[in-house]
C-alpha cells in the first residue's frame, strides 16, 4: 500500500483549490481549450494559489499575466497585471506570497524579479536583475 501524508499546507492549498474549481459550478464555463472561466479573464495556465490573511484567494494567471483576486466564495474581486516589463506588469508571474499582514510578494520569472506590494496590491518596488551588478547575485 503506497500511502503518502500530506502536510497541513498541502491540504489547505488543495482543499481551496477543489473548492475553488469545483464548488462554484455555476460560475465556471468551459472553453474550447478546457480552460476554466470565473472572472472577465478566462485562466490561462494557472501557476499558483495564495489565501491572505483577510480570506482572499489569490490566483497567478500565467498565461494572461494576471494576478486574480477572488473572495473564498469564489466571486471575482479584480486583477492586477498584465503583459510587459513595468511596475504592476508581469512576464509569466509563476508565485505569490500574502501570508504577510504588510507586504505581498510576486514573482515574475521571465522578467528575473520579484514585485513587492501592499497588501491592497499597491505596488512599492522590486527586486530584480541590473547588469551592473555582480552576476553572483542576480537572477538566473
Amino acid at each position: 500500500m503506497n500511502i503518502r501524508i500530506l502536510n497541513s499546507i498541502e491540504i489547505k492549498k488543495n482543499l481551496i483549490l477543489m473548492f475553488f474549481l469545483i464548488g462554484f459550478s455555476s460560475a465556471q464555463s468551459f472553453e474550447e481549450q478546457g480552460r476554466i472561466s470565473v472572472s472577465q479573464t478566462p485562466f490561462n495556465n494557472p501557476q499558483a494559489i495564495s489565501v491572505s490573511n483577510d480570506g482572499q484567494l489569490y490566483v497567478v494567471d500565467s498565461g494572461n499575466s494576471l494576478i486574480q483576486i477572488f473572495d473564498l466564495r469564489g466571486k471575482f474581486k479584480r486583477s492586477i497585471g498584465g503583459f510587459g516589463f513595468q511596475e504592476d506588469q508581469f512576464d509569466n508571474p509563476t508565485d505569490i506570497w500574502t501570508r504577510s499582514l504588510i507586504n505581498y510578494y510576486v514573482s515574475d520569472y521571465n522578467n528575473r524579479r520579484i514585485q513587492r506590494y501592499d497588501r491592497n496590491l499597491n505596488f512599492i518596488s522590486f527586486l530584480g536583475n541590473d547588469e551592473a551588478n555582480d552576476p553572483e547575485f542576480q537572477f538566473e
